[in-house]
């Protein structure tokens, strides 16, 4: 058990939340071609998070995961410089072909 963790500091809640990624905390150190900093994935999100502010968002839970799962899907195209429609379609195409798991 971490000391931070037995004592009452405040950074006790800190502690907590960074004890179950600690193995992950350096990992730039490990692999030079890994940034120390998450830079280029918030600059990813951000036209995504200024347009949510902009509308004000979804009406629904169902509505947020759907944006959510088609802005990754989007930007996923984007970054492997796929044409975002011929892979949509792709997708689709493979999903009529594979039958959709039930669970029991």
């Amino acid at each position: 058990m971490s000391f931070c963790l037995a004592t009452s500091l405040p950074q006790k809640t800190l502690c907590k939340r960074l004890l179950p990624f600690e193995s992950e905390l350096y990992t730039f150190v490990e692999y030079p071609d890994v940034p120390s900093e998450n830079n280029a994935a918030e600059r990813v999100i951000r036209s995504r998070v200024i347009a949510r502010k902009i509308s004000g968002g979804t009406r629904s839970p169902v509505g947020s995961q759907t944006m959510t799962v088609l802005s990754s899907l989007f930007a996923t195209w984007q970054l492997r410089g796929e044409e975002s429609l011929s892979a949509c379609q792709e997708m689709l195409q493979q999903s009529q072909r594979q039958p959709v798991a039930t669970s029991a």
